[in-house]
Parts: structure tokens; C-alpha cells; sequence
């Protein structure tokens, strides 16, 4: 959920490029492309597209191809759904109700953070619906934003041991005691601290070894947010920034202990970062000509998405950077601008819009997965003849990759 915060801001600032007219300019027959290397399914509604401001986001896909989200319409949520290749889109709850991952297991984890409908975290399935977990005192103050495998959620809550109210008896939110938490079950709500210097806390996502990412700042904005790796028996490690960078966020973690996230300047000179077993910090790079990239996602294979100045993008195993643009058929009229998801059979979840549609304004959420490489034709250019080169090696080079991977069935 902390990446949507990210992406939103991404997707609202969205133009609208034509992906044709970038490759026509690099010399390149659009038609003579080497290769369509994914199947791309629309996953978005169209029965809120017209009440602005709108907006519809995918928070967790797991090894099913299992997917979850929820639409945002007047800043206000709407139904949550969730959506698997066999039932298609159905609701989660009505109202309020934030999914923002979904494990093997197909437990979602959700949370609500409402005055008028009340505010709690928990983990739904379609059987059971809502399991709720131990709260905090206060409102707005509590959400589940990750589950693994095993069951555990990660997300943030505040640990006020009571209420404090005001000379005029309004309750007051001590931002204060806004922690980084994991439930372990119901009912074991572990409070994981604060970086020395901050007093705030947020956990992103946590592994299947019970690692824990995610990030840790000052109320009062004294000190830039700076990433964090949680684990039972370290505790809570900076994980530092870029150099002349001041801020730092973990987005995701893998089963190997590598973190993606970016690293910043007070917002600007945004770069994709990975901690490498959460010690070593690399810079990711950004796409030729671009001055920014973030990362949200990454898989056990070691695979990453994110974007690159308004592309999406994905970085492979050996950290090689590619436009998923280049990737994907041009005549499908899709241009892609940011991937917010990876599972471990590679399947991503991508954020763009289609230039052939009647509303080519609206920014759809598109459902990526790999299929296997058509006949290349023969490019006219120098630049295509390179492009189908680096396309089937990276091809090559995924699907020995995966083959090796443990993935779930």
C-alpha cells in the first residue's frame, strides 16, 4: 500500500506519449517489432470512469495470478474486488475496505481507516471474510499492508498505551506512537520500533522468512525518512541512502533478502535503489535520457519493476534495465508508463493506457504475463536489428531463470 502512494502521484501527473512515435524517432518499423513477449488483460472498471476524480489501483498479485485492488472515486473508496483468471472481477466488501496484498494462500490482507465506518486491519478470504486483528485505540492509526505465506501482516499502528484528549475532550493522534507492526496472529501485535532519531514508522512488506521493510521519519519532518530492514534477531537496521541523497524507502522484499525501493532529495533526483541482502545499497539506473526511476516490486527470481520517467520498466536478474514498452506488441495501442508488481512466474501488473480506445486519457490497470517468443521479422534498421537481439536474449535469459526458480504452482 505505501507504493501506491508513489504510483498515484505517478499516474495523476501521467501525458499522454505515444510509444509509436518514440520508436519512429529511434529509426525503428513499429511493425517490423521482434517480438510480443506478453499477453496484457485489462483489469479496470468502467462503471466509475466517468465520476471524477477517478481512480482504480491493483495492490498485491500473488503466484496464482491472483489479483487485488480497489477503486477511488471523490477520494473516497469504493468496493474493493478482487480478480483470479477463473471467477474474474468480484467484490471483497462494500464500503471502505483496502485490500493491499494477497498471499499463496489467497488471504488478503485489508484495513478500513474511517470516523463514520470505523477503522481496523485484518485478513479476508472468500470463505471466512474478514479476520480482524488486534487494534489500536485510535482512528485513522492502524492498516495491514503486506501478508506472506505464512500468514503474518505487516503494516503500521499506534501504540499508545491510552487515549489522550484535548481541553475540549477531541481525542489527539500522537503521530508519535505510529509504529511499524507485525501481527504474528490475531491477537500478537509486536510493536518493531523506530530508527535512532525518528519516532515514526511504516512497514512496507515482509518475506517468508519474516523480514520486515519499510521506512522511518519525524513527525515533524526534522529528519528525511530512511529505510528499514526488521528481523527477530537484529531488530531494526538503517539501511542508509544514495550518496547526496536524504531520503530513502524499501518497498518490497523477496525470500533472498534483496530490497527495492528509491532514494531521494526531499522528493527530487528520484533513483530505483536494491540493498543486496540488506547491506550494499546499488543505484538501478534509469532508461537513456531519463533523470528518475523508482522500484516497487520485486520477485524470488530477482526480478524488478517500477518506472523510469513515466515508463514502466523492468530490471532483470543481473540489474539489466528494459522499457516493457519494447516488450509488449505496438499495434495493441497500450503504452505503459509504470509496473507496480512481480510474481514468481513473472506475471506484472502495469499501469497505462490505450491509444486506440475512446477514452485515451483513462489510465487503465493491465495484467502482464509472459508468453513464449514469436517469430522475430527482419528489422529494416540497425536500431531494430539490436532491439530483437537484446529482446530474445533477455527472453533466453528469463525463462532459464525461471524454470530454475521455486515457484508456487
Amino acid at each position: 500500500m505505501l507504493k501506491m502512494k508513489s504510483l498515484k502521484t505517478t499516474i495523476k501527473n501521467l501525458g499522454v506519449v505515444s510509444s509509436s512515435a518514440v520508436l519512429v524517432s529511434l529509426g525503428i518499423n513499429t511493425s517490423a517489432m521482434a517480438a510480443n513477449f506478453y499477453n496484457i488483460t485489462d483489469l479496470s472498471s468502467d462503471e466509475y470512469a466517468n465520476h471524477a476524480p477517478f481512480g482504480e489501483y491493483a495492490t498485491g498479485i500473488n503466484d496464482k495470478g491472483q489479483v487485488v485492488g480497489y477503486v477511488e472515486v471523490h477520494n473516497r473508496f469504493k468496493p474493493s474486488w478482487f480478480w483470479s483468471p477463473e471467477t474474474g472481477k468480484i467484490s471483497i466488501a462494500t464500503g471502505v475496505t483496502v485490500p493491499t496484498a494477497i498471499n499463496n494462500a489467497s488471504q488478503v490482507s485489508v484495513f478500513r481507516s474511517t470516523t463514520d465506518y470505523g477503522s481496523w486491519s485484518g485478513v479476508w478470504t472468500r470463505n471466512t471474510g474478514v479476520s480482524f486483528l488486534d487494534n489500536s485505540i485510535y482512528p485513522y492509526s492502524i492498516a495491514a499492508y503486506d501478508i506472506n505465506n505464512v500468514g503474518q501482516v505487516v503494516g503500521f499502528s499506534n501504540f499508545s498505551s491510552e487515549a489522550i484528549f484535548d481541553e475540549d475532550g477531541q481525542l489527539i493522534f500522537p503521530e508519535t506512537q505510529d509504529h511499524a507492526v507485525l501481527w504474528n496472529s490475531s491477537t500478537d501485535r509486536i510493536d518493531l520500533g523506530t530508527l535512532p532519531g525518528r519516532d515514526r514508522s511504516y512497514a512496507s512488506a515482509i518475506n517468508d522468512q519474516g523480514q520486515v521493510v519499510g521506512y522511518s521519519d519525524t513527525s515533524e519532518g526534522t529528519a528525511g525518512a530512511h529505510a528499514f530492514l526488521w528481523n527477530e534477531n537484529t531488530g531494526i537496521t538503517d539501511l542508509g541512502t544514495l550518496s547526496g541523497r536524504n531520503r530513502s524507502y524499501a518497498q518490497d522484499i523477496n525470500n533472498a533478502g534483496q530490497i527495492v525501493g528509491y532514494s531521494d532529495n526531499d522528493g527530487r533526483n528520484t533513483r530505483a535503489v536494491l540493498w543486496n541482502e540488506g547491506t550494499d545499497i546499488i543505484d538501478l539506473g534509469t532508461l537513456s535520457g531519463a533523470n528518475n526511476s523508482a522500484a516497487y516490486g520485486i520477485n524470488n527470481v530477482g526480478q524488478i519493476v517500477g518506472t523510469s520517467n513515466a515508463k514502466a520498466v523492468l530490471w532483470d536478474e543481473d540489474f539489466n534495465l528494459t522499457d516493457l514498452n519494447t516488450l509488449i506488441d505496438p499495434s495493441s495501442g497500450w503504452t505503459l508508463y509504470s509496473a507496480s508488481e512481480i510474481n514468481n512466474k513473472g506475471q506484472i501488473i502495469a499501469y497505462g493506457n490505450n491509444l486506440t480506445a475512446p477514452d485515451t486519457y483513462l489510465v487503465r490497470i493491465l495484467l502482464l504475463t509472459p508468453r513464449t517468443a514469436e517469430p522475430v521479422p527482419e528489422p529494416i534498421t540497425m536500431g531494430g536489428t539490436l532491439l530483437g537481439g537484446v529482446g530474445l536474449a533477455y527472453l533466453r535469459r528469463r525463462q532459464r531463470r525461471l524454470r530454475s526458480a521455486k515457484v508456487a504452482g
